[in-house]
């Protein structure tokens, strides 16, 4: 009996430190003048890049390979007659690699990482110090613009092994 009482003062006296724990929930939002749609290669929802089939003796001479284009697409918004509208992408990976990759989260294939690049033949984007990447400016009096990205293989090690690879990676947009 005695231990008992014991263990149920314990989980009382707990019970201020769960209160006081890490629980808490943001909500971030913006109210802006106008919203705009969003296509990636043509779909609003659920669109997936399709890489093609590399050899792994190719990835691990070069390094990367495989570099496949997306398009990501707004339409629906206005820019007036005086002032463009400045457009950008804010990537996070689901997942991401110490050199700011996205990681191979559902595939078998070792020592690959899936890079993307600030457009076709571009730069690499590190995702972990990098905000926001233009997308593309919206000239006066349009209501639609698009930007061409890419995504390829990429080994940090020259020493990856063949299998699937699959990640994933969120994007909003900003404007004014």
């Amino acid at each position: 009996m005695m231990l008992k009482k014991f263990a149920f003062v314990a989980a009382v006296c707990a019970l201020p430190a769960l209160a006081q724990a890490n629980n808490t929930i943001r909500f971030v939002g913006e109210v802006t003048a106008q919203t705009c749609s969003v296509s990636v290669n043509g779909l609003q929802a659920n669109p997936v890049v399709l890489l093609p089939s590399v050899a792994v003796a190719q990835l691990n001479r070069t390094g990367n390979a495989g570099e496949t284009p997306f398009t990501i697409s707004v339409q629906g918004c206005t820019a007036n007659e005086e002032n463009p509208i400045s457009v950008s992408t804010v990537f996070v990976a689901a997942d991401m690699t110490t050199a700011g990759n996205i990681a191979n989260t559902t595939g078998t294939a070792s020592n690959v990482e899936l890079q993307l690049l600030n457009a076709v033949n571009g730069t690499p984007v590190n995702l972990r110090t990098t905000s926001s990447v233009p997308l593309a400016t919206l000239a006066a009096g349009s209501t639609s613009a698009e930007r061409q990205y890419a995504i390829r293989y990429f080994t940090p090690s020259n020493n990856a092994t063949a299998g699937s690879v699959g990640g994933s990676l969120q994007y909003s947009l900003a404007y004014p």
